[in-house]
């Protein structure tokens, strides 16, 4: 994350995406440490559906 951090814009929302959660949830602490609006796909992957089908 910090040595491509140039590469998001802290003004826009990063959603963090893991398998069930956990991980994003805490990989979530350090980009918003440094000001970055990251928020957890809670539930991860098991949880997601596609609602554009």
């Amino acid at each position: 994350m910090l040595e491509r951090q140039h590469e998001l814009d802290p003004k826009q929302e990063t959603i963090m995406v893991c398998r069930g959660g956990n991980r994003s949830g805490l990989a979530c602490e350090l980009p918003g440490e440094k000001g970055f609006n990251a928020v957890n796909m809670i539930g991860g992957m098991n949880e997601w559906t596609d609602t554009t089908v």
